[in-house]
């Protein structure tokens, strides 16, 4: 039996991908990590056996890693301790001749982040998930720690790694556990904190965005591909397995107007209007709306993947209601 070990099934995304991995994979064992005695109701009654601990608990983490023949990690993507103890396991089952295990990974799109456009600029460098452009990720970008470490482990090969990378999320998911869209949550506590719309410069620059309902099946269709794998050490190059998710480039002006005119409806905000604000005055979310992540997926649909779901302005009456009912 196939044994899967997910870190961040409570989570946003984890919860709805271990409802449709139990649903398309109904004989796997999976066993999910849980920090929250309140969350081991919901996650057991999804499917799977809950072990107690935090992504601190390196030891359980690595134990549990070495004794699956899958690790998903939809937990953090920055937490290089976390990899580290996830890595550690899996090298451990692969020394002790218990075969190749597989590691999916969840990064993001930020990773390709220009922060020096202060402005839309058509002629900026557009990233795709060829071997070419995933062999220029470095340490030093956002994301950029985890995502090497994990790509020179697939390169050693005592494990298979494979990386899903999706742009900003949004829509309502269906996961044991209720949580809401974590970018769109930021933005909207940045605007009821400051009591208007917010914009930093022209709002020209662009990120990707994609539903969570796209979102899903990409997993499912990387997952097909590692399954193919059987425990045995894959002759494709790491670099040939990280996948892009986006559905659509977005200016961040339409998306901040979007989230102000929620607000505004539900009688949050006086206005919709969009006032400049200082990125520095949003930390780390300044920097990410005053800066474009270009990218184009191409290895997702060369499997067949096409969006279906709504786009933001879709969603965003139903990701600001969820957020909004989270802080009641």
């Amino acid at each position: 039996m196939t044994k899967v070990f997910i870190v961040g099934a409570t989570g946003y995304l984890g919860g709805p991908l271990l409802v449709a991995l139990k649903k398309k994979y109904p004989d796997f064992e999976y066993t999910a990590l849980v920090r929250s005695e309140s969350s081991f109701e919901a996650i057991r009654a999804a499917g799977a056996t809950v072990v107690q601990g935090s992504f601190a608990d390196v030891e359980t983490i690595s134990q549990q890693s070495e004794q699956a023949d899958i690790v998903i990690n939809v937990g953090n993507c920055d937490d290089v301790g976390l990899t580290l103890a996830i890595l550690k396991g899996l090298k451990a089952k692969h020394t002790k001749s218990l075969g190749v295990g597989t590691l999916l990974h969840t990064s993001g799109t930020a990773i390709f982040m220009d922060e020096k456009m202060t402005k839309f600029d058509p002629n900026s460098k557009v990233w795709t998930d060829s071997e070419e452009n995933i062999r220029l990720l470095t340490p030093s970008m956002l994301h950029g720690q985890v995502d090497v470490l994990i790509l020179k482990a697939g390169e050693e090969g005592y494990v298979n790694t494979f990386t899903v990378c999706p742009s900003i999320v949004h829509g309502v998911g269906d996961g044991p556990v209720a949580r809401t869209a974590h970018v769109v949550k930021e933005l909207v506590n940045h605007m009821l904190k400051l009591k208007h719309g917010i914009i930093v410069g022209d709002g020209s620059n662009r990120f990707g965005w994609i539903n969570i309902k796209d979102l899903i099946p990409v997993f499912l269709l990387v997952l097909d591909r590692a399954l193919e794998a059987k425990s045995v050490a894959l002759a494709s190059s790491p670099y040939t397995r990280f996948f892009i998710a986006s559905s659509v480039q977005k200016d961040w002006k339409t998306m901040l107007a979007c989230i102000a005119e929620a607000l505004y409806r539900r009688g949050q905000l006086e206005s919709a209007e969009l006032q400049e604000t200082p990125a520095e005055v949003l930390g780390f979310f300044g920097r990410i709306i005053s800066s474009s992540s270009l990218e184009r997926p191409e290895r997702i649909k060369g499997l067949g993947w096409v969006p279906k779901e709504p786009e933001f302005e879709g969603t965003v009456a139903d990701d600001v209601d969820t957020v909004l009912a989270e802080l009641k």
